[in-house]
């Protein structure tokens, strides 16, 4: 829920340093925004995780299932 609260946080922000005014702005629109960017941090992690695998995509394959296990928790997080 934290990241919720972050993100909705950064929407605010990011329309005050915009100059448009947070009272006439929706609860729909700082909820959209929010989601946008846990989805955004969502998938910056698992590009993360992919370029990892693919730098060390030398190592036997065992190695490489218990590398990719975690990334699919990322999205059930």
């Amino acid at each position: 829920m934290n990241g919720v609260k972050t993100a909705g946080g950064v929407m605010i922000m990011a329309t005050i340093v915009a100059g448009i005014s947070v009272k006439h702005m929706s609860v729909a629109i700082v909820k959209a925004g929010a989601i946008v960017t846990i989805i955004a941090e969502k998938a910056a992690d698992m590009d993360t995780a992919i370029k990892h695998i693919r730098q060390w995509s030398t190592r036997p394959d065992a190695t490489l299932v218990r590398l990719i296990r975690p990334t699919n928790r990322l999205f059930n997080a």
